[in-house]
């Protein structure tokens, strides 16, 4: 599957996957290019690709959870590529409305450059995961604590311990943005719904507290647009 992909790489270097999400569905397509036989050759292996996933997992339930109850093989590996590959960007975010004004939820967009390089790292790596789990070990029972312990076996340890908390970091700039940006009637109300909104990550409600902070922001958003990426990546896919 990697060599079909790489085969691909040249006319697809200044192409991009593109994805939309939310309340709008699921949609993907190769943007930016205009060999349609390439692109054309791409999907057909990135369905490929996706069934091979299935097929290695067993069953769905083997899959990771973002790849689970895909519409297609296809959808499958785009969200592979999405999770797994590191090379996702995101893009905007946007909203719907009803005919009556209330909210119909959020849309989120993305992109993958030079998707068949990213997709032929991506069957490479997951390959030497394959590999390296199929690989019989001895028993081997080792207990680590604390934040961003490692473990080093016959090596030296002479790399730097870095821990980022990325969703403290996204709130901590948030309310540093109100404190300084923000007009002075505004700032309690912003802080109470970014707090909302910090509680609820990880829950069914976080789509909910996140459409309230926007709308509540919605004539100042510009002060938190360097932020945005960052924040609707917490959003469940």
């Amino acid at each position: 599957m990697e060599t079909r992909f790489l085969e691909l790489e040249e006319q697809l270097r200044g192409a991009r996957l593109d994805y939309q999400g939310g309340a709008a569905g699921e949609y993907w397509r190769v943007a930016a290019s205009f060999d349609r036989l390439a692109r054309s050759r791409f999907e057909a292996i990135s369905k490929l690709a996706g069934r091979k996933l299935l097929a290695d997992a067993g069953d769905e339930s083997g899959l990771p959870a973002g790849l689970q109850h895909a519409p297609d093989d296809g959808t499958r590996w785009y969200r592979a590529m999405k999770l797994q590959s590191g090379h996702y960007e995101h893009g905007f975010v946007g909203f719907q409305t009803n005919e009556d004004g209330s909210d119909a939820g959020s849309i989120t967009t993305g992109h993958i450059y030079s998707p068949a390089a990213v997709a032929a790292t991506l069957c490479l790596e997951l390959s030497t995961m394959k590999n390296e789990a199929s690989t019989p070990a001895g028993p081997l029972t080792i207990h680590v604590g604390g934040v961003n312990t490692r473990v080093n076996l016959h090596s030296n340890d002479n790399s730097t311990n870095t821990y980022i908390a990325s969703e403290v970091t996204v709130f901590e700039n948030l309310r540093s943005i109100v404190a300084e940006h923000a007009p002075a009637e505004l700032k309690a109300e912003f802080l109470e719904r970014i707090q909302s909104m910090e509680q609820s990550v990880g829950k069914p409600t976080f789509t909910s507290r996140y459409n309230d902070f926007i709308q509540s922001a919605a004539n100042h958003i510009a002060i938190f647009t360097p932020l945005l990426p960052a924040l609707s990546a917490l959003l469940p896919t």
